[in-house]
């Protein structure tokens, strides 16, 4: 009976511990969410998901001036809808500054050793890749738009005689 009270106590001690964490990265995913708004024109609300991250002290250009943030560079993916038919992945790093809560625009930041690997680790950065199924409803889009007036036209001319016959002096002469 106390292992089972012991094993609920570490349980809710766990839970309150991984809800502190998931709370104080909700305002930057929301800033990340935001940022995507303005940004990407397709972009599916509240589809952005963090893959990677690192948290590294970083030179950021900032007023002409260098100076030193605490920054966490993000690696993350979000979707795009097209239409409500075309699906796409895509992906994009940011540079949030953890002690001001806010992005830091990627053209101010300098970068160092830890940053440079990062970018190295993940060079398919905005890459877009459409999804299985929208990929298979485009391929047989385009295959009926193709194909589908030649099979048309095949199966309505296969009834009528291949061969030609010309009518001389009320004889009947294969042409």
């Amino acid at each position: 009976m106390k292992r089972l009270g012991f094993l609920i106590f570490l349980t809710l001690l766990l839970v309150s511990f991984s809800s502190t964490t998931v709370l104080g990265e909700s305002s930057m995913i929301e800033d990340i969410n935001k940022a995507l708004k303005d940004e990407v024109t397709y972009y599916d609300n509240h589809s952005v998901n963090v893959i990677d991250s690192i948290e590294t002290n970083v030179p950021v250009m900032e007023n002409k001036k260098e100076t030193d943030k605490n920054v966490k560079v993000l690696f993350v993916a979000f979707k795009e809808v097209r239409g409500d038919i075309y699906f796409w992945n895509n992906s994009q790093i940011y540079y949030y500054d953890i002690d001001n809560n806010q992005i830091v625009n990627s053209a101010d930041v300098l970068g160092n050793e830890a940053t440079s690997e990062f970018l190295k680790k993940h060079e398919n950065v905005g890459e877009k890749k459409l999804r299985t199924g929208s990929f298979l409803l485009l391929m047989s889009s385009i295959f009926l738009l193709i194909l589908a007036p030649v099979i048309i036209a095949f199966f309505h001319n296969g009834s009528r005689s291949n061969e030609r016959i010309v009518i001389y002096n009320s004889k009947r002469v294969p042409y």
